[in-house]
């Protein structure tokens, strides 16, 4: 029996319908939102229809979907409706003590696991930034499930595997009865209408939805300094994998994740939806190539071509910050969009190239070419010399929001220093086709390096 010491919670912007999983209640009439009070910790809920008796099978949990109409701290009478009772208690058969049926209004907590622990799915999980979000959800104490084809990468230790393609939409379905969880983060979506028929299966069976978009989004990338209201592309939230196709690869890219931001809002809803729009993310277990590449020459020695100006702003994020600024989206009510990218200043090319060097500890000399020549001489921006490029948005995005909710980002050199230590170690980078085939076309090739800085010293 429910005592009047501990106050238990509602939280009181979901509605929790059934789905399988654990202990249940049968809650009174009322249209009171009172004080319902326990004694013990273990966390469990009960469905309460204020005006009427609910039936709560024994062999049922719930899953939450939008609920407006409640504001936190406010008590009084209210329609007939769900609202979400958390309920403490010590073992099976705990009942409501009392006509009353709701506690104090805590709209940010979410629903516990089975075992205690918070419930997280992230949707790929075994490449770069998957692999951060579950280390980072591990560190928190949460409990891991990952969803992915396991064909390109080892699954993270400790973690519930769910085996399946994105493209199949049974896949979705059979996905769905592994839940509920309190979060879903969404690493590799790509195509709208696939992100629409992940959306609309997780939607019942799952608190927050968290999307990883990109800042390629806005039309205005790499050309323009960005802000979080900067126009984006326009894409429908259905729309296949061929849309934008005349837009090139970046500007597909752009639209299709734009498209991919709709499909997830419109499904999920504002208050449930958050989208992460990362810049250039580095890191331990990079795969595009970009640090990589840049360590791995340093480490060769000699005179190292370097694209100038030295004093160059750059803007890359480790992806253990954007890992931890996600839980923290996955826990808290971060609704929206927020860039993510270190602030505007915080590094410069040549600390990208000092570190590269510092880090490696080889005896390497750059040489810093101007910018305008290296272009005439046809060097390719973004791959051939990795992270650079001289369009005057691609460092210039403004963060300041993330950075309002919480985002951190460690110093340039840590990244670098991580990352060799990584490399040091044995780590290797998802190869493959696709998407795992990008460090194949960034770094400039030993002969061509040669030629270029053979031909500025002659020209100086």
């Amino acid at each position: 029996m429910l005592q009047a010491r501990d106050h238990a919670r509602v939280v009181s912007d979901r509605v929790w319908r059934p789905c399988r999983g654990a202990v249940a209640l049968r809650t009174p009439t009322s249209r009171h939102l009172g004080s319902v009070s326990t004694q013990d910790s273990l966390t469990t809920v009960a469905e309460c229809t204020f005006g009427g008796n609910t039936d709560l099978r024994s062999d049922l949990t719930y899953r939450p979907s939008v609920r407006p109409g409640l504001e936190q701290g406010r008590c009084g009478s209210m329609p007939d409706r769900p609202a979400l009772i958390w309920l403490s208690r010590r073992g099976e058969g705990s009942k409501l003590a009392g006509g009353s049926a709701v506690a104090s209004i805590c709209p940010k907590l979410p629903r516990v696991g089975h075992d205690g622990r918070m419930r997280l799915l992230i949707l790929g999980g075994t490449w770069f930034l998957g692999r951060a979000l579950g280390e980072a959800a591990f560190e928190q104490g949460w409990s891991v499930t990952t969803f992915n084809r396991g064909v390109s990468a080892f699954d993270l230790p400790g973690v519930q595997v769910i085996r399946g393609d994105r493209e199949q939409p049974g896949d979705w379905s059979r996905l769905a009865e592994h839940g509920p969880w309190d979060a879903v983060i969404d690493t590799i979506g790509y195509v709208p209408s696939q992100v629409l028929a992940g959306a609309k299966a997780l939607e019942p069976v799952m608190g927050r939805y968290v999307f990883l978009s990109s800042v390629n989004v806005y039309t205005g990338w790499p050309n323009e300094p960005l802000n979080d209201v900067s126009p984006v592309f326009d894409c429908p939230p259905d729309a296949d994998a061929d849309f934008g196709a005349d837009l090139g690869y970046a500007g597909q890219y752009g639209a299709l994740k734009a498209g991919c931001e709709r499909a997830v809002v419109e499904t999920i809803g504002t208050d449930r939806a958050t989208v992460l729009r990362p810049g250039v993310i580095l890191g331990p277990n990079e795969y595009v190539g970009r640090l990589t590449w840049w360590l791995a020459r340093a480490e060769r020695g000699g005179h190292l071509l370097a694209p100038g100006p030295p004093e160059r702003p750059i803007q890359p994020i480790d992806v253990r910050d954007v890992a931890r600024f996600a839980m923290r989206c996955a826990t808290g009510r971060q609704n929206g969009s927020f860039n993510l990218t270190a602030p505007v200043g915080h590094a410069t090319f040549a600390d990208l190239v000092s570190a590269c060097i510092d880090t490696t500890g080889a005896d390497t000399e750059p040489v810093w070419v101007d910018p305008s020549w290296l272009v005439e001489r046809g060097v390719q921006q973004w791959t051939e010399l990795p992270l650079w490029r001289t369009h005057s948005g691609v460092w210039n995005v403004d963060s300041s929001r993330a950075t309002e909710e919480g985002l951190r980002c460690r110093p340039l050199a840590t990244t670098v220093a991580d990352t060799w230590s990584w490399m040091t170690a044995g780590g290797a980078a998802v190869t493959g086709s696709g998407e795992a085939s990008r460090a194949a076309d960034h770094g400039l090739a030993t002969l061509r390096e040669l030629e270029i800085l053979r031909a500025w010293t002659m020209r100086a």
